[in-house]
């Protein structure tokens, strides 16, 4: 649980902020992540216009599998 808090709350509170909430009738900024997916990471899998990670070419475990935005 303490990794959850550091990745999802901790950066709003480091930056002064309120860590988002989830409340009735308010838009809300949430993702669907696979912990245990496999995956390689290619040219074609970033979102990125630049392709200069260490990662290319690395098969990784976890991702991101779909976003909801907040509006």
């Amino acid at each position: 649980m303490e990794l959850w808090q550091r990745l999802s709350t901790a950066p709003a509170q480091c930056l002064g902020q309120q860590p988002p909430a989830l409340a009735l009738n308010v838009a809300a900024e949430l993702i669907l992540f696979d912990p245990q997916l496999r995956w390689t990471v290619t040219v074609e899998s970033l979102r990125s216009l630049a392709s200069n990670t260490p990662w290319l070419g690395k098969e990784i475990c976890g991702k991101v599998l779909k976003t909801y935005g907040g509006e």
